[in-house]
């Protein structure tokens, strides 16, 4: 890729690595090396879906009473409390 975006490889490592900054130009060389624009190279990746472990969760206080809810919750809340305890 340096050689297409015109740029020695040692330097390319060291963008890659984040030990060096980059020039708005040296942008512009790597977008057009892969095709890309400048935006692109800045974009971070959009959020995962929201079909993670949150929305299970949700789904179990969802489907069940106010009592059972708050009976799922406090189980989860203790739970976590223990994982937490057991990682130190």
């Amino acid at each position: 890729m340096g050689e297409r975006a015109g740029l020695h490889p040692a330097y390319i490592g060291q963008i890659e690595r984040g030990s060096k900054k980059i020039s708005i130009e040296t942008l512009r060389k790597l977008a057009q090396a892969l095709s890309l624009r400048m935006g692109d190279l800045l974009n971070e990746s959009p959020p995962p879906p929201s079909e993670g472990w949150e929305s299970k969760i949700g789904g179990l206080l969802r489907d069940n009473s106010q009592d059972d809810r708050e009976l799922i919750y406090n189980t989860l809340r203790h739970l976590a409390k223990g994982i937490r305890r057991r990682r130190r």
